[in-house]
């Protein structure tokens, strides 16, 4: 039990007497856990792949963390992507998403941790496959125009056509 006084420009606001507890610096824990790394496990070569990392506040105080991840293709790191920085309430789990956007097919390793409050996470591991980008077979929007201007005018030049063979006839 202690008496708290509120001050404001030497006038006294308020006094109450209060329970609460004094603690030396350190003694509430910061913890978080990494819980996993989660995104679409198959993609095409341009799209753009959204990667989750589900991190939880384990510890005793409020925590501050952002999402690191080191995308490898094979040994190559090819890029590091980062979330933003989010508060973490203590007990609760928040999602940190990162975005990443192959130029390669290939299997892609996703190697992330969490950094938060001067410390990080174990490292988790995700997945991506990524297929060539979608192959175009036959005619694109442009080409259905010039193919129907193509085929009326072949329909004009036969009609012409007839009709000067039968003009030619007679």
């Amino acid at each position: 039990l202690g008496i708290v006084k509120v001050f404001l420009d030497g006038e006294k606001l308020a006094e109450k007497a209060l329970d609460f507890n004094l603690f030396e610096r350190g003694t509430l824990s910061k913890k978080g856990v990494l819980q996993k790394i989660w995104n679409d496990p198959w993609v095409r070569v341009g799209d753009i792949v959204k990667i989750d990392a589900y991190f939880e506040n384990a510890g005793e105080l409020l925590v501050t963390g952002e999402f690191k991840g080191e995308i490898y293709m094979g040994n190559r790191l090819v890029e590091v992507a980062e979330s933003e920085e989010l508060e973490v309430p203590v007990g609760k789990t928040v999602v940190m998403s990162a975005y990443f956007r192959p130029e390669l097919p290939g299997q892609y390793v996703v190697k992330g941790q969490v950094i938060y409050g001067g410390t990080t996470t174990e490292t988790e591991e995700s997945f991506i496959s990524v297929n060539p980008g979608q192959v175009t077979i036959g005619p694109r929007g442009t080409d259905y125009i010039v193919i129907g201007l193509a085929i009326i005018a072949i329909f004009i030049i036969i009609i012409w056509l007839k009709g000067k063979l039968k003009r030619g006839t007679r």
